[in-house]
């Protein structure tokens, strides 16, 4: 079960997904990263005079023109005196973390960087609606088929405009070719163009033998 005192959400991060997520922390966030009243760990934080850190939107509802007291120990202050720090990015990127599928028995801990590409490609414990959700993303099937059947009509459209290579199969066959004698002339054109043999002795091609020497009509 996750120690809730190091349960903290990112805000106003420029890191994809993190924003808003619940995260288990290995280690206790420095407090001048984290908001004393919220506890978000926010993109700025701004130190009070008492040394208490507020987010700037906590900042802002307890203060008023220039001045305001601090909501943790009613102290007045002036935001003239007030310290703004930014967190950088490679600092947010390097915080110790637990894998947010922790509750369903991920044991991974690491770097935030580490944890975000664990999450979203290797991690064996997405909970069930994760899942469904993963399943329930619109199909684009309309899209695809028609240009696969495209690419399948290609190479026959192609094929039907050779009319050169098609003549030397029948030396009949014009620009509107039947789609099936244009394919079987396409794979076979070294067998179907082949020229009969000359027919300088019909006798002996009907199978009629060689006449007798003595014969005479």
């Amino acid at each position: 079960m996750a120690d809730l005192v190091r349960v903290h959400r990112f805000r106003d991060i420029p890191i994809k997904g993190v924003n808003w997520q619940p995260t288990h922390f290995v280690d206790e966030v420095p407090i001048s990263r984290l908001c004393g009243l919220c506890l978000m760990i926010p993109k700025r934080t701004v130190r009070l005079p008492c040394a208490h850190f507020l987010c700037e939107s906590c900042l802002a509802v307890n203060s008023q023109g220039g001045g305001g007291r601090c909501p943790l120990d009613d102290k007045p202050f002036e935001k003239a005196r007030c310290a703004s720090y930014d967190m950088p990015i490679g600092t947010a990127k390097a915080l110790q973390v637990y894998c947010w599928n922790e509750a369903q028995g991920c044991k991974f801990e690491g770097a935030l960087k580490d944890m975000l590409r664990h999450y979203n490609n290797n991690c064996l414990f997405r909970s069930y609606e994760e899942v469904k959700t993963l399943f329930q993303r619109p199909c684009n099937l309309d899209k695809v088929i028609p240009a696969m059947q495209s690419q399948e009509n290609d190479p026959v459209e192609q094929l039907c405009s050779k009319e050169s290579r098609l003549a030397v199969v029948t030396g009949e066959i014009g620009p509107s070719v039947p789609l099936e004698t244009a394919q079987q002339a396409f794979r076979a054109p070294s067998i179907v163009s082949r020229k009969p043999a000359s027919r300088q002795n019909p006798a002996k091609e009907v199978g009629m033998g060689t006449l007798p020497p003595s014969y005479s009509p």
